[in-house]
């Protein structure tokens, strides 16, 4: 990974990976990390914000059927 890309995670869960990942793609790169389950999401966006990450986020979504 590199400064400026762009990755979905399709099944974040907590948000390891993307998490993990994060601070090697700013300052332009996005991070976006789905799950359907919403108490995971709410964790992963917590634990995004308690690192100071503002190039990653977190939704509860369907990787089937996705709205971007």
């Amino acid at each position: 990974m590199k400064s400026g890309q762009k990755v979905l995670d399709g099944a974040c869960g907590i948000g390891i990976p993307l998490l993990s990942t994060a601070r090697l793609v700013v300052p332009d790169g996005l991070l976006v990390g789905i799950d359907l389950a919403p108490g995971m999401v709410e964790f992963a966006r917590s634990r995004a914000a308690e690192m100071g990450l503002r190039n990653a986020e977190f939704r509860e979504a369907d990787a089937k059927n996705l709205s971007f």
